[in-house]
């Protein structure tokens, strides 16, 4: 077992991984766990460190920023259920990096306003595998050079075109990191088109979940303290899984 704390995890040493991450989520005092389809070998623990103090006050101005980070929307098709799975294909110029949905010990993880957005009502996220790296002792967890990050989108009226627009806000980091908020706007069409490549392909990178990959949550403990709430969580793997890195999102 291995007991983590806010930003440490005792018997864990940093070291650069592959893209390979084992996922634990927190739902009432309980561990839902996913893995993803590159299982290498045994968990490590992730930080809960606050991310604020490591990013700029302010975004950069907009003549920057369209050097570092391009975000296309994809306009994606409609499910056989009645929804429509679009995505955004996110550009990073080369060395910088951005969050996947828990960022580790530094950083912020993508967030989205769809004010203005038209027939929609509700959104959820199919995250691809991201990578772990450790700058300057820290572990982080996100994407560089280039991502596809699919959404499936809940319609009010699953016959009529749809319209997707709002802000998206992320954190990108090379030696500095950098607060971004880029505007979006798409036509979302109601008639049955082609499926996008680059949203199948993120699509098809995913988590596994704890059944695919043959792994049982044995204990969950938390324990409150002056500092914070210390989470320990002990598994079982299959013999073929050594080293994982593990999440813990609450």
């Amino acid at each position: 077992m291995m007991w983590c704390s806010r930003a440490t995890c005792k018997g864990a040493e940093p070291r650069t991984r592959r893209n390979v991450i084992f996922h634990s989520r927190i739902r009432d005092y309980g561990c839902e766990m996913l893995l993803n389809p590159l299982s290498a070998r045994l968990a490590l623990c992730a930080g809960l460190a606050a991310a604020a103090s490591f990013f700029a006050p302010a975004p950069a101005p907009a003549q920057v920023l369209e050097d570092l980070i391009e975000v296309e929307v994809l306009p994606g098709w409609r499910t056989d259920e009645g929804r429509h799975m679009a995505g955004f294909r996110i550009r990073l110029a080369p060395g910088w990096k951005t969050y996947w949905r828990a960022p580790g010990d530094a950083g912020i993880p993508p967030h989205v306003d769809w004010t203005g957005s038209e027939n929609l009502s509700g959104a959820a996220f199919h995250w691809p595998v991201p990578e772990v790296s450790w700058p300057s002792g820290t572990r982080t967890i996100g994407y560089s050079d280039q991502v596809t990050l699919p959404v499936e989108l809940a319609l009010e009226d699953p016959a009529a075109p749809a319209r997707m627009t709002g802000r998206l806000q992320l954190g990108i980091c090379e030696d500095i990191c950098v607060p971004v908020e880029l505007r979006f706007d798409a036509t979302l069409p109601a008639e049955p088109g082609p499926r996008s490549p680059d949203i199948v392909a993120a699509l098809i990178d995913r988590p596994m979940t704890a059944e695919e990959a043959g792994a049982e949550v044995i204990d969950c403990r938390f324990e409150e303290t002056d500092i914070g709430m210390i989470i320990g969580v002990q598994i079982t793997l299959p013999g073929d899984m050594q080293s994982e890195n593990m999440v813990i999102e609450t």
